[in-house]
Formats: C-alpha cells, structure tokens, sequence
C-alpha cells in the first residue's frame, strides 16, 4: 500500500476508533452503577437511611450521582463526535460514485467487517475484495476536507 492509501485508512478508521471509546464509556458507565448497587445504601420503608449516619451515605449517594452525571455528559460528547466523523466518511465515500466501491468501503469502515467477511458479503473472492479496496481508497478524494 501506498502512504496516500495507509493515511486514507487511518483517516477512515476513526469512526472504528470513536465507536470503540463510545462503547468503553458506556461499558463504563454501567460498572459504576453496578458498584453503586453493590455498595448496599439502603432506605428503610418509610424512606429514612438504615444507618445512624445520613451525611455519609448522603455525600456518597451525591458524588455518584455526579460522577454519572461526568460519565453521561462524556458519552454524550463521544456520540456527536462519531456522528460527525461517520457524516464525514460518508460523503467521501458516496462522492465516489461507484456503487461496488461504496460498498467495500462501507463494509470495512462503517460496518466494521474484516476484509474476509467484506469479500463474503460481496460475493468476491478475498483477491478482488482487496483489488475493489485499493480501488476505492485511490478514487476517494475528499478524505480530511
């Protein structure tokens, strides 16, 4: 491959990478609740603290909350930046106008599938897969405009 070629992949795999961060932090985020359920605050039936010290468990209940809010507030970031970086990947690659170039470029960097599965999906052999990608990564053009 070509150093134009590697920098278009590189360019085009940051949708996989901002997918992969968007799945870490969700992952993320559920840990942290699952700790909070495991920690055991529990409230009596008439809605008052099991223990003698409500400030404890209060400030506790409280900096949860806000690492949640943090944690939230990350993955909503993440998710404008994919959606962005997946608008941008997609106009490049429809501006190629071949429709069996779109699709191996689809494949590989949007639907995330290795380039056997890609050949599969295709009904090609991984042989023409690779030539129909190395087709494609020379007629896209407007990669990092």
């Amino acid at each position: 491959m070509t150093d134009e070629q590697l920098e278009k992949i590189a360019w085009l795999n940051r949708a996989t990478h901002a997918h992969m961060k968007l799945k870490a932090l969700n992952a993320y985020k559920e840990n942290r609740l699952q700790d909070l359920a495991c920690k055991g605050i529990d409230y009596e039936n008439d809605g008052s603290f099991s223990c003698s010290n409500e400030n404890v468990y209060e400030k506790e209940l409280s900096e949860y909350c806000d690492e949640i809010k943090n944690i939230e507030k990350k993955i909503d970031n993440q998710r404008k930046k994919l959606n962005k970086i997946e608008t941008e990947i997609n106009e490049a690659i429809y501006a190629i106008g071949d429709d069996r170039l779109e699709s191996v470029l689809i494949f590989r960097h949007l639907a995330e599938m290795r380039a056997k599965s890609t050949a599969n999906e295709i009904n090609y052999s991984e042989r023409n897969a690779s030539r129909l990608y190395s087709e494609a990564l020379e007629k896209l053009s407007c990669f990092g405009a």
